[in-house]
Order: C-alpha cells, then structure tokens, then sequence
C-alpha cells in the first residue's frame, strides 16, 4: 500500500503524489481546464486515449439515454443555438405537483 509522505514545507512531492499543495501566495492557473486529458499509457508503446472531463462524460450519458427514449418511441429534436444545444421533447411535461417529467397530457403520479 502506497502512503503518501509529502512535507507540508517543501514545494517537492514523493512518488506517490503527482501533486504539491499551494500556498497563499501561489497564482492560479490563468488557462481554463480542457475537456479530456490523456488517460494512462497502456505501456505497449500506443499514446493513451483522452479521459473525458466529468462534464463531457455526463453529457455522454444525456445523448445515450435521449437514444433510448428515441427507441421507445419518444421524439427527440435537437436544435442548434448561439447559446446552446436546444433538446425538445414533444409531448414531454412536467406535473407541477410532483416536479416530475412525464410523457403525455397526465402525470402517471397524480
């Protein structure tokens, strides 16, 4: 089991720690983060695939299941906006009761 055993003092890091912690006077980083970064290296010589970004991974997950609502028989619309990816879900609604999305005029809790 690998314990980490980096001293608070030095700015250097053991290896275990791919990281070093920040003092008050450090300065954030002035690039924003990137979608993927590359993943580990296999070590068969082939460049690692990228990682997803948690945010383009749930993303992922949104496109799959508006697949399989398409699959159902659902109508899914997308429309591309200066502002964004606009989603229609025809005959989707929300019961204001139960703040649930629903198929249809009638809310299957109410």
């Amino acid at each position: 089991m690998l314990t980490d055993t980096e001293s608070t003092e030095r700015e250097e890091y053991s290896g275990s720690s791919q990281t070093r912690r920040r003092k008050n006077s450090d300065k954030s980083p002035a690039n924003l983060p990137k979608n993927s970064s590359l993943g580990p290296d296999a070590g068969d010589g082939q460049s690692p695939e990228p990682k997803l970004s948690t945010l383009n991974f749930l993303l992922t997950l949104l496109q799959s299941d508006l697949g399989e609502i398409k699959d159902k028989g659902g109508t899914v619309r997308f429309f591309d906006d200066p502002n964004g990816l606009i989603i229609q879900l025809p005959n989707v609604a929300i019961c204001k009761s139960h703040k649930m999305m629903h198929f249809g005029p009638i809310c299957p809790m109410c």
